[in-house]
C-alpha cells in the first residue's frame, strides 16, 4: 500500500503558523505505517530544493528533517512547487492521502482513485478505519 501525507497543516502546523491539534496523531500514523512496511511519501505544495530561494527561503529543509525523523527518505518526498497534488498522487500511485486543505481534498476525491483523509474533519479517524478495513 502506498500512503502519502501533506506536510503543512497535516504533519505539522499550518504554513503560516496556525496550530494543528492533530499533528501528533498524524505523525504517529505515518511512523506506524513506515514501521509496518508501507511505502510512505510526503507530498507537499512547498518549493523543493531546486527552488530554494522561492517562498520561504530553503522551505524544503524542514520537510526533509521531519521526513527523516519519521523514517521517510528524501527520495519519498515530493515537492509540487505550489501545484495541485492530484497529478502527483496519480503518478506515484497513492492509495491513501492525508490532507488538511479542503480544496485539495475536493480535487483529489474528484480527480483521482486515491482515498483522501481530511484531517480537519472531526470524523477523520473513523473514515480512516473504514478505508483500512476494506
Amino acid at each position: 500500500m502506498i500512503v502519502s501525507f501533506d506536510f503543512d497543516g497535516t504533519l505539522v502546523d499550518d504554513f503560516y503558523g496556525e496550530h494543528n491539534s492533530e499533528k501528533e496523531k498524524v505523525q504517529k500514523i505515518a511512523k506506524n505505517l513506515v514501521n509496518d512496511g508501507c511505502e510512505v511519501w510526503i507530498v507537499t505544495k512547498r518549493f523543493g530544493p531546486e527552488y530554494k530561494n522561492y517562498g520561504k527561503k530553503n522551505e524544503h529543509l524542514e520537510v526533509y528533517e521531519l521526513g527523516e525523523s519519521i523514517g521517510i527518505s528524501k527520495e519519498k518526498i515530493y515537492f509540487t512547487n505550489r501545484d495541485w497534488k492530484m497529478d502527483s498522487l496519480n503518478r506515484i500511485g497513492v492509495h491513501i492521502h492525508f490532507e488538511n486543505s479542503l480544496n485539495e481534498v475536493s480535487q483529489i476525491r474528484n480527480n483521482t482513485k486515491t482515498k483522501c483523509v481530511h484531517v480537519e474533519d472531526p470524523n477523520w479517524e473513523q473514515y480512516l478505519s473504514e478505508i483500512l478495513s476494506n
